[in-house]
């Protein structure tokens, strides 16, 4: 099943895109992730709605996804009060109340599954505090580390992945190293 539903309306995803990255932050080297799900053009009473979730930038730890199950409540940011996930419908409004439940496939994708409370403010009845479930399979695109030099980039990747899971790390066009994720060898038991 692949789906974004915003209250009682069902799109269906069009495209995904899942990455991590590995960088310099306040307090040192950390992991960050970007994720966006956008959802197929739909007519809501008169009006092309094309909803798209997304998070950039999202530091909660989901290397354990790799080899087990993560369920999470998602606060809000310690730092500057955001959510980690945003709703773009008609404006960019955060989900609250999230619940995460994320975990690797056997194929090399992840099943992701979040729900949560949105406002889209189109009308009276799809106005605030909208229930918000999204479900699909993502691929990661990879793990970007911002480090040029090859071994260097291999120490810190090593510091946060396991290195037997991905593949040999090639040039990123940004200028760092990108280490791609090996498919169809998930630690775990195989779920469909």
């Amino acid at each position: 099943m692949s789906l974004l539903q915003i209250s009682d309306q069902i799109f269906s995803i069009a495209e995904t895109s899942f990455m991590a990255y590995v960088g310099l932050g306040q307090n040192g080297w950390r992991v960050g992730w970007n994720l966006e799900i956008i959802a197929a053009p739909k007519e809501v009473e008169g009006e092309e709605w094309e909803p798209k979730l997304y998070s950039h930038e999202f530091d909660l730890d989901l290397t354990p996804a790799f080899v087990a199950q993560i369920e999470a409540d998602l606060p809000l940011g310690k730092e500057n009060g955001e959510t980690a996930f945003m709703l773009y419908v008609f404006e960019h409004e955060p989900i609250e109340q999230a619940r995460l439940k994320i975990f690797r496939l056997q194929d090399g994708k992840f099943n992701f599954q979040l729900a949560g409370i949105s406002a889209v403010f189109f009308n009276e009845q799809y106005a605030d505090k909208l229930p918000i479930r999204v479900e699909c399979n993502l691929s990661l695109a990879g793990v970007v580390v911002d480090e040029p030099n090859f071994t260097k980039a291999e120490e810190r990747f090593s510091q946060f992945f396991d290195r037997s899971l991905f593949g040999q790390a090639k040039r990123h066009t940004n200028g760092g190293v990108i280490f791609n994720l090996n498919c169809g060898s998930a630690s775990q038991e195989t779920r469909t």
